[in-house]
């Protein structure tokens, strides 16, 4: 992450920043080898930090929503 300067006109301070994602390599490698027989999506979400949701009706599916809308509003706060 590095500070912009604002003698640029189209840049006009701030913050750019970038992301290494060959870090994430290891990790997800590790957690694969521990979780051989899980899914993909849920040794990704285990490796990132994430929830998953699931859902098979419609009531089911819109409680999902609101639990990811309750999570939003609170990383936001």
């Amino acid at each position: 992450m590095r500070g912009l300067s604002s003698s640029n006109i189209l840049e006009r301070g701030g913050f750019k920043a970038g992301v290494d994602l060959t870090r994430l390599i290891p990790v997800l490698t590790g957690a694969t080898a521990v979780a051989a027989n899980a899914d993909v999506f849920s040794v990704l979400t285990a490796a990132t930090g994430g929830t998953q949701l699931h859902f098979r009706k419609q009531n089911q599916l819109e409680d999902a929503i609101a639990i990811v809308g309750v999570e939003l509003r609170s990383s936001y706060t």
